[in-house]
């Protein structure tokens, strides 16, 4: 493992000037450099934590290429012990429920891979009040895939993204 980052430059081998990789992102291999934090968090402050940590928010929360990505880091999660976390995806509150946009910008489709089995299904009932909330953030836990919830959600962390694309997305999630 690197002991310090270069900058994205160096994780990705592009050959450009551009700002750096915060030293506490280290990689993942075969994925790319990412910061997981573990803290009690909703996704609207863990969004903006992930943004702060560069000038030109080529940091962000993170968001997946592809299920072999996502496995990726999932397993370094499981090693740092929180169990759900955020991740760089969402929709507009007064937006479709099944249409999420990551934080970058790209469309993830209700039928991408990267969903767990029956989700996104944009809704959650309380067992106790019967209320329903409208889920409007991903999330990523025990389950492989991803999964929406309400933007209140208790979070135990979040997983950071240095990948030189600038997140351009904001959201209204609550």
């Amino acid at each position: 493992m690197l002991a310090v980052l270069a900058g994205c430059d160096q994780v990705y081998g592009l050959d450009r000037d551009g700002e750096p990789c915060p030293a506490d992102y280290l990689p993942i291999a075969g994925a790319g450099a990412y910061k997981i934090v573990v803290e009690d968090t909703r996704w609207l402050l863990a969004d903006a934590k992930c943004k702060r940590d560069t000038a030109t928010a080529i940091t962000h929360l993170v968001v997946f290429e592809d299920v072999v990505e996502l496995g990726l880091v999932r397993e370094a999660v499981d090693a740092q012990e929180p169990w759900e976390v955020a991740v760089g995806y969402a929709r507009d509150a007064t937006g479709d429920r099944t249409r999420f946009t990551a934080v970058t910008g790209a469309a993830l489709e209700p039928d991408s891979p990267l969903w767990d089995v029956g989700e996104p299904n944009g809704t959650f009932t309380d067992p106790d009040t019967n209320k329903v909330y409208e889920e409007s953030i991903g999330l990523t836990s025990n389950f492989l895939q991803l999964f929406d919830a309400p933007p209140m959600y208790p979070l135990e962390g979040f997983v950071c993204e240095c990948d030189g694309e600038p997140a351009t997305e904001t959201f209204e999630v609550e």
